[in-house]
């Protein structure tokens, strides 16, 4: 096993085990094992930050100062073509936009929206809203791991697209303890389709979502930033549009996700389909 391989997964077994050991306590609340809940929704935010603490050791462990330096400079390299900054804030709300009239014109599909009513009449509730949805419900906690340090490693010996999927299926399976915790998106879809139905639904959509947050990546030279604002917009999103927990919304999100991702995948398929050393490109930040 080379160097990169190795370091791979001791990043995938920190991150794991971070986030698990937070994610404990809620899980032991959550099957009334341990009757303690003033922390309990402290330790389920604190433990999205999992994959974030072992980039960290990660990085500080084998390139020091400078390699963590330069992890969260990649936080602000923001300077890329305009068409990227629509991608990141508006493909997914869009995708969610899609599905929705799709499911309504087809099957009369109610709409439901738990973010709107906070946000009208004013607008500018969206801010502080946008903001949570950042730091405390997972992209700023994930991203620095999954694409920030995994996603690199993957890079230097896969093609983009394997490389995806296999991020997605290990970005699917950090997520079990959630399945055990009241108030998530992942416990919700198990009391709404079942423990199978709703596992296999997310395991789809997170792989479809790593695809697409892995072309947003190479297109920004390696931009965590970027894909930070898209992991919080797809979330936002599904907050703003609450079809995901409906059978026809859940399946129609699927659907449009899988066309947009395989539209990608035709007109790129000579950058998904080869194997290239990705190289970062030193920019200014901002």
């Amino acid at each position: 096993m080379e160097k990169a391989e190795k370091d791979l997964v001791w990043f995938v077994l920190l991150a794991y085990m971070i986030s698990w050991i937070l994610w404990l306590p809620p899980v032991l609340m959550s099957l009334d094992i341990l009757h303690f809940r003033s922390f309990f929704e402290f330790w389920c935010k604190l433990g999205t930050f999992g994959p974030l603490a072992a980039s960290l050791i990660m990085t500080a462990v084998y390139s020091g100062r400078n390699g963590v330096i330069v992890l969260f400079k990649r936080l602000f390299y923001l300077r890329f073509k305009a068409i990227w900054h629509a991608y990141a804030f508006l493909l997914m709300p869009c995708i969610l936009l899609v599905s929705y009239w799709a499911a309504q014109i087809l099957y009369g599909l109610e709409f439901k929206s738990l973010l709107l009513p906070f946000i009208l009449p004013h607008i500018w509730p969206i801010i502080p809203i946008l903001l949570i949805f950042i730091f405390l419900q997972g992209p700023f906690g994930e991203e620095l791991g999954w694409r920030g340090y995994a996603l690199d490693r993957l890079l230097q010996k896969l093609n983009p697209l394997t490389s995806s999927i296999i991020l997605g299926i290990v970005w699917t399976f950090w997520h079990l303890p959630l399945y055990l915790i009241e108030g998530t998106t992942q416990y919700s879809l198990v009391q709404a389709f079942g423990i199978w139905i709703g596992f296999v639904g997310f395991f789809v959509y997170t792989v479809l979502l790593s695809i697409l947050l892995t072309f947003l990546y190479m297109n920004t030279d390696g931009s965590i930033g970027s894909v930070i604002m898209f992991h919080a917009t797809a979330n936002f999103s599904h907050g703003l549009i609450t079809i995901l927990i409906t059978p026809l919304g859940g399946a129609c999100i699927l659907m449009t996700m899988f066309i947009v991702c395989l539209i990608f995948l035709m007109l790129k398929r000579n950058v998904f389909f080869n194997v290239q050393l990705f190289e970062m490109k030193e920019k200014e930040c901002i």
